[in-house]
């Protein structure tokens, strides 16, 4: 039985993925009483919750051991969500983001009943509800008070409750009965089916929070504000609805009365939030991501916007996903390269921890294509998965990763012999391009599950092992070599058009290629001219730009074009800067990089030790992650296909570069102590989520924590 990355993770996402982290992430003393609550305003918080009962994930979950997706966490610009392996929500026609969702959802509630007061105060954390409390002078007792409808409730294992204190659950009171019982709605409950907002009729609290959770759990109320609320800012949002991966993508905000912050999410976790009016924001996966921006007043009222954005970008031989073990974040980064090994398809995989050499099902063709793709797929529950294509017995083949593993299968579709393969994903599917029989450029493009192939016409190409994809935000753009050059195929409402790249000193007759988006409507290729020179062909609006690059590549040397960060602090607001780096092996076997940081001139540099291949690099950077170039070496006697699998990396570029093994590791971290490395989880948080994910396993089946 083959053991993926993802298959191997599953045990720590039953502590870290368990949605509960945020919603039991710090909270205070508990019980509400406080102040007469406004009847208009407790009446509209009772008709919003009910009006929201069955609302649920998307995909539906029935354990809390994977994603938790909801609609909720995106309409109030939680801070640390991302919609890796979510779906859209039907109900809201918004995409859904992973994150323990019970106090967005209540949140959400008070904001749509007209609750502004402090609304800043209110975040994913259940306690927060508390933290608002104390700001209103609320007299919160413990497992006291009397409960009115309109009440946040926050539920508190046993033990002293204060500022601080974790948290396990907040819902809202819907009604009061003779005798004291009451109605709740709960956000973020498990039912028979799916998670959603439950409706929880004639409870006692006391009796009630020790059956779902624990003997002596306890509660506090929290009253809504009384009186005319003040109004909050009208904001308003513009932003392109497409963006190109490895590229900035802009957005701006704007107010109708003074705001003091913009905070702004861009659905692919945490370490990506930033502040101000104008923002950029560099994708590093394919996928529809919502983009929140959250404008707070001086007043402490807070108005949230939502738009989405379409990303899309070209293949790579390195496929990479956000590891949804750590589910409120896309770090660490699960690496996939792919590699024909011995006839049968390998790939070399990262799990943040170590790599390891798994064989996968599927037989590459000797001497055939091979290109990898990531992008969100509804066989696999709407997450970020790997697809691998290449030609298999002459027909056109992927290994995906499914739900249930990895799986390989026939596609549209036979690659000529040598064809080189290029791929993209758009909204409607994935899209693969090859050379079919007489040299035709062909592409093979998934539509509703189905696959179909067509010829893209023009003249039959010289070289079948040169293609290069590069992507805009009006379709896909690709360079090959026909019998008149360089030439260029973009997709345009009126079908392929080609144009001719006039190259000075010619094209070498064995050239590879490669191409990289550098912006939404622009892409650069390279490849080696008539003098052996690394060069450049830039679109600028003249047409083609063609410039010599240092650098002198080896024959038979494949390239590999990418963009990369240039070291901006994810949290700082402006511009993302950007620069462009090809890599390729040198005459002396030593890996080199012909690199220009942005608007600075191209330089080369020699990477540490020797390789036969250059197997691809990192396309798509994600902040703070290093830069990685994929070498192989000699295959071994009587075994074809490629050598020992290793890599160089680095922070930038321009080094300093290390040499690294790409063998198993032989020792590997467990998941929750690689949380707390790489983000610094305080030990109470940790604790608590151990003890809350062993706690939750036993819990009566159809509530949920947080």
């Amino acid at each position: 039985m083959i053991q993926d990355i993802r298959q191997l993770r599953w045990g720590a996402m039953a502590l870290a993925a368990l949605p509960l982290a945020l919603c039991v992430a710090a909270a205070p003393p508990v019980l509400a009483a406080g102040g007469e609550v406004s009847s208009a305003i407790a009446g509209s918080i009772v008709g919003v919750a009910l009006s929201q009962v069955g609302v649920g994930d998307t995909p539906a979950a029935t354990s809390f051991r994977g994603v938790d997706c909801d609609p909720y966490s995106t309409l109030v610009g939680a801070q640390s969500p991302n919609a890796d392996g979510c779906g859209r929500d039907a109900h809201f026609s918004v995409a859904n983001q992973n994150e323990a969702w019970c106090a967005d959802f209540a949140k959400w509630v008070w904001q749509q009943a007209g609750v502004t007061t402090d609304m800043n105060t209110l975040n994913a954390q259940s306690g927060s509800f508390y933290d608002w409390g104390l700001k209103q002078q609320e007299a919160m007792p413990v497992d006291g008070g009397t409960p009115a409808a309109g009440d946040a409730v926050v539920f508190y294992p046993p033990g002293p409750v204060g500022r601080g204190t974790l948290a396990d659950h907040v819902g809202i009171v819907t009604a009061v009965h003779p005798g004291g019982t009451v109605d709740l709605v709960n956000g973020d409950f498990l039912g028979a089916t799916n998670i959603g907002v439950e409706h929880d009729t004639g409870i006692r609290l006391t009796s009630w929070a020790a059956r779902i959770w624990r003997p002596g759990e306890q509660w506090v109320l929290v009253s809504p504000p009384a009186g005319r609320q003040r109004a909050a800012p009208a904001v308003s949002v513009t932003g392109p609805a497409r963006a190109v991966a490895g590229t900035p993508a802009g957005f701006s905000a704007s107010a109708s009365s003074p705001v003091v912050k913009y905070r702004w999410t861009f659905g692919d976790g945490r370490g990506t939030n930033v502040s101000g009016a104008s923002v950029s924001h560099v994708y590093a996966e394919n996928g529809v991501y919502p983009v929140t921006v959250s404008a707070t007043s001086a007043l402490g009222t807070v108005t949230t916007r939502v738009v989405e954005v379409e990303v899309t970008g070209g293949s790579s031989v390195v496929a990479s996903v956000p590891d949804n073990s750590v589910w409120y974040s896309p770090k660490p980064v699960d690496q996939y390269v792919f590699l024909p090994s011995a006839g049968r398809l390998a790939a070399g995989t990262w799990d943040g921890t170590g790599w390891r050499r798994t064989a996968l099902p599927g037989r590459p063709d000797r001497g055939g294509g091979l290109t990898a793709l990531s992008y969100p797929d509804p066989d696999a529950g709407y997450a970020m998965t790997p697809h691998a294509y290449y030609p298999s017995g002459g027909t056109l083949a992927e290994t995906y990763l499914a739900r249930t593993g990895w799986t390989s299968r026939r596609l549209a579709g036979r690659p000529a012999a040598g064809s080189a393969i290029v791929a993209d994903a758009r909204g409607s599917g994935p899209e693969v391009f090859f050379f079919g029989s007489g040299g035709q450029l062909t592409m093979a493009a998934e539509v509703n599950g189905t696959w179909s192939a067509s010829r893209l016409g023009g003249p039959a190409v010289a070289s079948p092992g040169a293609l290069a994809l590069g992507d805009t935000v009006d379709g896909p753009e690709l360079f090959y070599l026909d019998g008149h050059g360089l030439t260029a195929a973009a997709a345009t409402g009126r079908g392929w058009v080609r144009t001719p790249v006039v190259t000075p000193s010619g094209v070498a007759a064995d050239s590879p290629l490669a191409a990289v988006s550098t912006g939404a409507h622009q892409v650069d290729v390279f490849f080696v001219d008539g003098h052996g020179r690394l060069a450049e062909a830039a679109q600028d609006q003249r047409g083609w730009r063609v410039s010599e690059l240092p650098g002198q590549p080896a024959r038979n040397t494949s390239l590999a074009a990418v963009t990369y960060l240039l070291g901006r602090p994810s949290t700082a607001p402006g511009p993302a800067r950007l620069g462009t780096a090809v890599y390729y092996l040198a005459g002396s076997g030593h890996p080199a990089v012909t690199y220009a940081p942005a608007g600075q001139p191209w330089r080369g540099a020699v990477l540490p030790g020797t390789a036969t291949r250059l197997l691809g690099a990192d396309a798509y950077q994600a902040a703070g992650q290093p830069s990685r170039v994929f070498l192989s070496g000699q295959p071994s006697p009587g075994q074809p296909g490629s050598g020992p699998f290793r890599l160089d990396e680095a922070r930038g570029p321009g080094g300093p570069w290390a040499a690294r093994s790409a063998t198993p590791s032989a020792t590997r971290l467990p998941p929750w102590a690689l949380l707390l490395a790489a983000f610094g989880l305080a030990a109470s948080c940790l604790a608590a989520a151990l003890w809350l994910a062993s706690r939750r396993l036993t819990r009566r089946p159809h509530a949920s924590g947080p």
